[in-house]
């Protein structure tokens, strides 16, 4: 049972979302394969997540500007994250959607900012 008062996207409303990376895989194929989930509830989006080593790669990819770049920890591991819009003109059309990019598998670190994470 779905309690969420905001209406679920159904898999087909995540068309032009699809079509957004099948068109940056075609433009883009030495990208390393991501893991990406697609929102479940309310406004679209997509989580890209990658190891740290390609996280910079990808978010050139995106678009994404590196000062936007945080550097987040638990207490067993650490990981950069940024999140933004991905868009296009897909044919006669503009789309987008949000994108939550996250890149693991950093051992706990010292305080650092997201610039210095993303540069080592």
């Amino acid at each position: 049972m779905n309690n969420n008062p905001i209406p679920s996207p159904t898999f087909g409303e995540q068309n032009g979302v699809l079509e957004l990376f099948v068109w940056l895989a075609l433009e883009q194929p030495q990208l390393p394969v991501p893991y990406m989930t697609f929102a479940q509830y309310s406004t679209p989006y997509v989580t890209v997540s990658v190891g740290h080593g390609d996280f910079e790669v990808w978010r050139q990819a995106l678009g994404f500007e590196v000062a936007d770049v945080q550097l987040r920890s638990t207490e067993t591991f650490s990981f950069l994250d940024v999140e933004g819009v991905y868009s296009r003109s897909l044919g006669r059309r503009e789309v987008s959607c949000r994108v939550v990019l996250s890149g693991a598998g950093l051992p706990v670190l010292a305080e650092r900012t997201a610039a210095e994470a993303v540069a080592a």
